[in-house]
């Protein structure tokens, strides 16, 4: 069972050693290298693993860092669509509001030009 620290020493021991792990061919050195790392880490923290060990656990964690941002990548483009989408509802809503806000306004403006004007009618029978 992988540690963090040893974990953490995994990932910095690849890290440093990038451009030479890509310098290498396939096969044997790559093995060779990954024996050397898990050397390095059994040396530190008394434990026993393999190369093959270290390989499997630093490529399990990209895969895994992988499939959270594509997680995490269609989250947020799911979020910002159902954003999207009420801010646009809530336009429609706010245009529609508005728009019955003005003809319940008109109406009542009538309605009262139409009051004043019988007003005016009714002053000047008298």
């Amino acid at each position: 069972m992988w540690t963090d620290d040893e974990v953490r020493m995994l990932i910095d021991e690849r890290k440093e050693g990038n451009d030479h792990y890509h310098s290498l061919g396939g096969g044997s050195c790559k093995r060779s290298w990954w024996t050397s790392t898990a050397g390095k880490i059994n040396q530190r923290y008394r434990t026993s693993y393999t190369g093959r060990q270290a390989s499997e656990k630093f490529h399990g964690i990209v895969k895994d860092c992988r499939v959270n941002i594509q997680y995490y990548t269609i989250l947020y483009c799911y979020l910002s669509l159902i954003s999207s989408l009420i801010y646009i509802i809530f336009l429609v809503n706010g245009i529609i509001f508005k728009e019955g806000l003005e003809r319940k306004t008109n109406k009542k403006r009538r309605k009262i030009s139409c009051r004043v004007q019988r007003s005016v009618l009714e002053k000047t029978k008298y």
